[in-house]
């Protein structure tokens, strides 16, 4: 699964009283990552180095941004075997530990080197 790991994934999560959290997390192909949320969780964006391993455990560890350090290991899953589809699982216990579903998008002018048909393109600093 790691192979479509990285790319440009969406997602919303909604909560019992209506309210909602926008997600938008880009998973780079050098280890690197950027994770924006608006909402109820707040307006926050954290961005670091990220790894994926053989249990298909991704690990965030944060250089910017406001990040709980509870929440930095992740279970993901592709549905079925696709690439269009991830979901990230707190890996923690916690009474309702419901999977946040991605999808991946690829925005006009982002080379975020998730497009499975189109060589990565290493970061640039």
């Amino acid at each position: 699964m790691a192979q479509y790991t990285h790319g440009h994934w969406m997602a919303v999560e909604f909560f019992m009283d209506g309210s909602r959290t926008e997600h938008e997390l880009i998973l780079g192909p050098g280890s690197t990552f950027r994770w924006a949320q608006s909402g109820r969780r707040g307006d926050r964006t954290f961005s670091g180095t990220w790894s994926q391993d053989a249990e298909n455990t991704i690990t965030f560890v944060p250089t910017k941004g406001d990040f709980d350090p509870n929440d930095l290991r992740w279970d993901a899953e592709n549905w079925r075997d696709s690439n269009c589809v991830l979901s990230l699982r707190w890996a923690g216990l916690a009474s309702r530990n419901l999977p946040i579903f991605f999808y991946r998008v690829h925005p006009v002018g982002c080379d975020c080197g998730g497009h499975p048909w189109s060589p990565s393109v290493p970061d640039s600093d």
